[in-house]
């Protein structure tokens, strides 16, 4: 796997528009993929890091897009506790 970290843009999502960090796999697999796949998971650019939206493209199936719905806080601020 080889994976790139990059500013994505602002997207808006049924839970509101967020600026977003783009995290790309790219999975060798010749059983799932038929070669190399590529796996784009934008996360909220905030502490929260929201994923707000997976696509990748299966052979057979075309192209996957997963994009949040709804959203609940964690009641310690995203996970984040003081040491």
């Amino acid at each position: 796997i080889t994976v790139r970290v990059a500013h994505g843009d602002t997207m808006s999502t049924a839970i509101g528009s967020f600026p977003t960090v783009l995290m790309e796999m790219r999975v060798r697999d010749p059983r799932r993929y038929r070669g190399e796949g590529v796996i784009r998971v934008y996360l909220s650019d905030d502490r929260c890091r929201i994923p707000l939206r997976v696509e990748s493209t299966v052979p057979g199936m075309g192209k996957l897009i997963l994009t949040v719905e709804s959203y609940v806080e964690p009641v310690s601020s995203c996970g984040y506790h003081a040491l």
